[in-house]
């Protein structure tokens, strides 16, 4: 796709409810199941009941990929997912295929990473810290990825080849926010 790249998403939250799989939800899981064998699909789609929460699976722009941190194999894919994810491109670009997928965060073993951020951060220290925590909430049983409305809808230029604006989202109908 050359040097052109898709600035850092900012964090757009989900607003509404709204079930349905997106179009580069969906392919990236694809991506990582023909990639990495000892992988899983644990889901895209989540019930509504998890209104008000931050995950982004309740309008299909997030999903749910297990690589357990306890399983050596399965650690080692995910570390290579994640490095292969934040890396800088030939042309200088830092965390070029995530920028390049529309990623806006993902939280493994938990650790969270945002787009435009260095590093890793704990994810949940209060309940995560230490080894402390369920490892599903932990998100130590799989990789939480989380996308911008671009990334979600299979607009951006890892599948298009060309460098996509930053999408806010459909409309909220009034009544609908969470």
């Amino acid at each position: 796709v050359g040097r052109g790249i898709e600035a850092p998403s900012p964090y757009i939250p989900q607003t509404d409810c709204d079930l349905r799989l997106r179009k580069g939800t969906v392919a990236l899981m694809r991506l990582l199941q023909r990639t990495y064998s000892d992988g899983a699909n644990l889901g895209i789609l989540q019930s509504c009941a998890a209104e008000g929460i931050t995950s982004e699976h309740s309008d299909g722009r997030a999903l749910d990929f297990g690589l357990n941190a306890k399983n050596p194999r399965q650690h080692a894919e995910a570390d290579a997912f994640l490095q292969w994810l934040f890396a800088t491109d030939r042309y200088g670009n830092s965390q070029a295929m995530a920028r390049r997928l529309g990623v806006m965060y993902v939280i493994y073993n938990a650790q969270i990473r945002s787009i435009g951020d260095p590093g890793y951060s704990p994810y949940d220290p209060a309940v995560c810290s230490g080894g402390r925590g369920d490892d599903t909430t932990c998100h130590r049983t799989h990789i939480h990825i989380s996308l911008s409305w671009a990334g979600a809808l299979g607009r951006t230029s890892f599948w298009t080849g060309h460098v996509a604006a930053i999408d806010y989202g459909p409309c909220v109908a009034p009544g609908h926010l969470f």
